[in-house]
């Protein structure tokens, strides 16, 4: 009996009929998950992935300080511990007892019966000597609560003489830590700027005033017209992707299943507050299908757009107002769609890439296009970099028109790259970043090419203004800073004499065209696996994820490794700044926030939404948006706010 009071007094809970509570969590438990939500649906700080449903084993996420219910693990094995970034350990939850694995460095627990508890180590083995049955608490309050004795009365510590203890160390520990700890704990104001400049580190400097396009339009909205994310990673520095708060309680709240599922590294779902009064949610997807519903409620606001081929690319919704979408697809054809004609979206435009020439190696479109001053432009599979004439306007019965003309066709290849490479595979399929008139490309050879566009409005010839070749394509987006500086991360297709030269990750500045190569990477954690997604660019961070599940952040100015850390690979997604965190998920179905700083991440949550995650999240008023790769949109948010 003495032997099992211990061990209730140090792991167990007190029972009250159903309910109980964990001896260290001031939150109580009902004993039941009915006011919870799915598994699936949970906030998760650690603990294994869902299982296949054919195991039998039920799971539930372990969230630090939150009720304890029961069941949390059947079946639990260590074989189970696979999220290296969790930072807790699962508790165990038997009928009587919660054992946290971690607790005292204890390996984690068998199957609990009687027999190992009580008659193994909980029993007579490792703690039927432990301290708790030592004389130092046999006269304490063990002995008289739990064996039954009645306890010698000792003198209360205050009537001591100040000289002896316990008094004596009181006294001492109070001036310890008023004179030594206290100041230790506020830091000298280096560290503290030290610490104000990490937090910085990990915000994204929004520019201010200035054009939309490019470098000043750095962290900010595309559009004042048009709210939302109108493009890939939402604006033409490809550094926008929509707005807070951030939920704190995160949930899903929606799953759809609509047109335009099935998304990769490239697509992404726009979100948009237009003039008719819904915010629309446009997702394109390996179905061949763009799909149009209403973010709030996920009803359908016009039948889908049918292509015959997958569509890998993000569409783009025009930024000045008007109700064209723009959007390529396997099929090689390059549209522009009207939305004002009723319950149909209307094809008013194509462009076919084969038609186009000279051209090199494919015909698909997998960028998303730009547009700026009735231009709109956008890299083909052909290796050229498109420019077309829109000639937009409204009619007289009020619905919208285009005249296009292909205005340019820009070879972003050239003979040397041919003779570097081997071959001819050099067809465009990162989205182009734009700064001013300025427009900055990425083949599938790795070339990156800078064209000013300006003096095609005057009848003249778009001017190559750099050349810079980084041995290796970019899948999704050519990124900018709001300096203007250029941030590329390769895709791990090739691996030659110029990518172990440079690594995966870099930056060029581009006002040094002969010399534009800032820093770069090679040796870094990504090893040569590559990176499907784009950078994130911070005030003092770059941070990839890599196609092998490292996430890595390199110093702004310098390059040099500040920190890494393994996810569940594959990982693919762009992580994209929300609320002054960064957002991402991975091939586990798990989506994560950090906040970000020099000295690391700190795990902010993780939510496992189910499904592959390849793509960019979208976020707008307090919702996140998730594409998934397998099919379907899965709608995240606050818990409060879904209860409310």
């Amino acid at each position: 009996m003495v032997r099992v009071w211990r061990v209730w007094r140090r792991y167990g809970r007190r029972r009250s009929g159903e309910g109980g509570m964990d001896s260290r969590d001031p939150t109580h438990s009902s004993g039941t998950l009915a006011a919870y939500e799915t598994m699936a649906d949970q906030p998760r700080r650690g603990g294994p992935h869902d299982p296949p449903a054919a195991s039998g084993r039920r799971w539930s996420p372990v969230v630090v300080g939150g009720p304890v219910g029961p069941h949390r693990w059947d079946d639990f094995t260590e074989d189970d511990l696979e999220d290296p970034l969790s930072g807790v350990t699962p508790q165990v939850y038997s009928d009587d007892f919660i054992i946290d694995s971690s607790d005292h460095g204890r390996p984690q627990p068998a199957p609990y019966t009687a027999g190992p508890y009580f008659a193994g180590p909980y029993g007579a083995g490792q703690y039927g000597a432990d301290p708790y049955s030592d004389g130092a608490y046999v006269d304490g309050f063990y002995a008289a609560e739990a064996y039954g004795d009645e306890a010698p009365e000792q003198p209360a510590w205050w009537d001591l003489p100040i000289w002896a203890p316990p008094r004596l160390v009181l006294v001492i520990g109070a001036l310890v830590l008023t004179i030594v700890v206290w100041p230790l704990s506020h830091g000298s104001e280096s560290d503290q700027a030290g610490a104000a400049e990490s937090d910085v580190a990990g915000l994204v400097p929004v520019a201010e005033g200035g054009d939309v396009v490019g470098a000043s339009a750095f962290g900010r909205a595309w559009s004042a017209t048009v709210p939302g994310v109108l493009t890939l990673l939402g604006n033409p520095s490809r550094s926008f992707n929509g707005t807070g708060p951030l939920p704190t309680r995160p949930r899903v709240v929606d799953r759809r299943t609509q047109p335009g599922m099935g998304a990769g590294p490239a697509s992404q779902a726009l979100v948009a507050e237009r003039s008719d009064g819904h915010t629309w949610a446009i997702s394109a997807g390996a179905d061949g299908k763009v799909g149009f519903t209403d973010a709030d409620s996920g009803e359908q606001l016009l039948a889908p757009l049918e292509t015959s081929r997958a569509i890998r690319g993000t569409p783009t919704l025009d930024p000045d107002g008007y109700p064209l979408l723009y959007v390529g697809g396997d099929d090689g054809e390059l549209r522009v769609v009207a939305l004002d004609r009723g319950s149909q979206p209307e094809v008013l435009w194509s462009l076919r890439s084969s038609t186009v020439s000279p051209s090199q190696w494919g015909t698909d479109w997998k960028g998303s296009p730009l547009v700026r001053d009735d231009t709109l432009i956008m890299g083909g599979g052909n290796s050229n970099l498109h420019v077309i004439k829109l000639n937009r306007s409204i009619d007289e019965m009020g619905k919208v028109r285009v005249a296009p003309e292909l205005v340019a066709a820009l070879p972003t290849w050239d003979d040397e790259l041919d003779r570097n490479l081997g071959d001819r595979e050099t067809g465009i399929d990162a989205s182009v970043a734009l700064d001013g008139q300025t427009a900055w490309v990425v083949n599938g050879g790795g070339l990156l090419t800078g064209w000013d566009l300006s003096p095609l409005d005057r009848g003249g010839q778009a001017r190559k203004v750099l050349r810079f070749w980084a041995g290796d394509a970019v899948d999704t987006a050519v990124t900018l800073d709001e300096t203007g500086a250029i941030y590329l991360a390769t895709s791990g297709r090739r691996n030659n004499a110029r990518t172990a030269e440079l690594g995966r990750v870099m930056k060029l500045d581009p006002g040094n065209p002969e010399n534009p190569l800032v820093w770069s990477t090679a040796g870094s954690p990504l090893g040569d696996s590559g990176v499907a997604g784009a950078p994130v660019v911070t005030a003092g961070l770059v941070v990839v994820v890599g196609n092998e599940g490292k996430l890595v952040a390199f110093d702004r100015d310098s390059g040099r490794v500040q920190w890494a850390r393994q996810v569940q690979a594959p990982a693919r997604a762009t992580p994209v700044m929300v609320d002054g965190a960064m957002v991402v998920g991975s091939c586990d179905g798990l989506l994560r926030a950090w906040d970000l700083g020099l000295d690391g991440p700190e795990e902010r949550w993780s939510l496992n939404v189910g499904g592959c995650i390849e793509s960019p999240v979208t976020a707008w008023a307090g919702r996140l948006f998730v594409p998934q790769r397998n099919g379907g949109l899965v709608v995240v948010g606050s818990a409060d706010a879904a209860a409310g």
